[in-house]
This record gives structure tokens, C-alpha cells and sequence, in this order.
């Protein structure tokens, strides 16, 4: 068996080993903590990140579906430009600046004609048909000019949706490019908290280690502090073994000095009668 002193060391040992690993815990432990605090914020960056791609991409397909709604708006100006060309197409092949000053020309000329001079009834009837039939040619002239209008304003309303077209798609592509800035930074953010999870893992394990070995310490360091109390109380034993029986011997010897008349002091008296006691 071995002596107190020996179990003394070893229990100093194994304390400093012990305090040693204790402070190693709690090292990693903040570390541990600051790689949990590190993934928490990369994450909540990242949330918020997708939270704005999220409302970016409601307000692109906002745009899209403008864009929709105004190429369908588009399609109806083109197609009415075309019905309105085609129109004037087939009807304008006679139509000539000229042509209509002198039409104008000859139904002033026949209107005075009527009205200037006493005519039969059946000549009049003629030349108010034929008035008619030219005023004809002058209406459609003047649907046709109309018809020219209306294009030309179709045609600026074409260009202003073309423009408006535009300035909608260039918006969208302002916010795809923001989309995508974000989307690369939401995953930096990502990476970051996956690494910082790793990272934490990776200490947690350590962790787990240095637990199981302050466990082990603390179990050995209980071994051996019973073994020291053990000792001791067995040293002690002795100790106190020893004590009693020079108490007793020495006892024998004042009772021995009694026995001879010798003279004895008080001291040795009540030695002799605590060792009777």
C-alpha cells in the first residue's frame, strides 16, 4: 500500500491536470459560443436577404405582367393600323391632291350652275346627281384623311407603349441584376453560417472530449483521495496505537515507582489514571 504522500501527489497531479482541462472547457465553450453567435447572425442576414429577393421578385412580376397587359393593348394598335392601311389601300387608288381640287372645283361650279340658271327639270336632276356622286368621291377622300389621322395618332401611341415597353423591360433588368446581387450575397451569408456550424461542431466535439476526461479526473482524483483518507486514518490508527501503548507502558512504570514508595509528580499520576480510564 502506498503512503500518504504518494496520494498526496498524485491528487495535486491529477488537480492540475484537472483545473488545466477545466480551463480548456471553458476556452471552447466560448469559442463554441461565439461560432453558435457567428451561424445565427450569417443566418438572420441571410433571411433578411431573402426576404428583399422575395419582394423584388413580387414587384419583377408585377412589371411582367404589365408588360403583358400593355402588349395586349399593343397588339390591338397594330392590328387596328393595319385594318385602317389596308382600307386605305384599296380605296385610295384614284386619290390625288389634284384630283380633289377639281372635283371641289367642279361641284361649286355645278352648284352655281343650279342655282344661277333656270334649267329643265330633267337637266337638274342630272346635275344633282352628279354633284352627288362627286361629293361621294370627296367623302370618302374625307374618311380616308381621317383614316390618315388616326393612323398617324395609333402610330404615336404605338411608340409611346414601345417606349413604355422598354423602360418596364429595363426595369426588370434592374432588378434581375439586383435579384442576383443579392441572391450572391444571401449565399456568402449561407456559407458562412454552414461553415460557422461547422466550425461549432467541430469544437463541440472537442468539447464532448474534454468533458469525458474532466469525468475521468474527477473519478481517478476520487479513487485516490479515499486510498489518501484510507492511509491516513490507517496512519493515524497506528499513531494512536503507538500512543496507547507507550502510554501504557510508562503506566506500569509510575505504578512501579508507586509499588517502591518512590515519590511520583501529579503529571504522572494523571497519566496513570487517564491510561485507567
Amino acid at each position: 500500500m502506498q503512503t500518504e504522500e504518494f496520494y498526496r501527489a498524485k491528487m495535486s497531479e491529477i488537480e492540475k491536470h484537472r483545473l488545466k482541462v477545466q480551463e480548456e472547457l471553458k476556452r471552447l465553450r466560448e469559442y463554441a459560443e461565439k461560432h453558435k453567435e457567428a451561424r445565427k447572425k450569417s443566418n438572420m442576414k441571410a433571411k433578411k436577404l431573402l426576404q428583399e429577393i422575395r419582394e423584388l421578385r413580387k414587384k419583377r412580376q408585377r412589371k411582367v405582367e404589365e408588360i403583358k397587359e400593355i402588349k395586349e393593348e399593343l397588339k390591338k394598335v397594330k392590328e387596328r393600323i393595319r385594318v385602317l392601311s389596308e382600307e386605305i389601300k384599296s380605296r385610295s387608288g384614284k386619290e390625288s391632291a389634284i384630283r380633289e381640287k377639281r372635283v371641289r372645283e367642279r361641284i361649286e361650279e355645278l352648284e352655281w350652275v343650279i342655282q344661277t340658271n333656270p334649267l329643265p327639270l330633267e337637266k337638274e336632276n342630272m346635275l344633282v346627281k352628279e354633284i352627288a356622286r362627286l361629293e361621294g368621291e370627296v367623302e370618302i377622300w374625307e374618311k380616308l384623311k381621317k383614316m390618315r389621322e388616326e393612323i398617324g395618332e395609333l402610330k404615336k401611341r404605338r411608340q409611346r407603349i414601345l417606349d413604355e415597353i422598354r423602360q418596364k423591360s429595363e426595369g426588370i433588368a434592374l432588378l434581375d441584376e439586383k435579384i442576383f446581387e443579392l441572391q450572391e450575397k444571401m449565399m456568402e451569408f449561407r456559407a458562412q453560417a454552414e461553415q460557422a456550424h461547422k466550425n461549432f461542431l467541430e469544437v463541440f466535439g472537442k468539447i464532448v472530449e474534454k468533458e469525458n476526461e474532466l469525468v475521468k479526473l474527477e473519478d481517478e482524483e476520487a479513487v485516490y483521495r479515499r486510498l489518501y483518507n484510507k492511509a491516513l486514518k490507517k496512519r493515524k490508527e497506528e499513531e494512536e496505537r503507538k500512543k496507547k501503548k507507550m502510554m501504557k507502558e510508562r503506566a506500569a512504570a509510575i505504578r512501579e515507582k508507586l509499588k517502591r514508595g518512590e515519590r511520583v509528580s501529579i503529571q504522572e499520576l494523571k497519566l496513570v489514571f487517564l491510561e485507567e480510564l
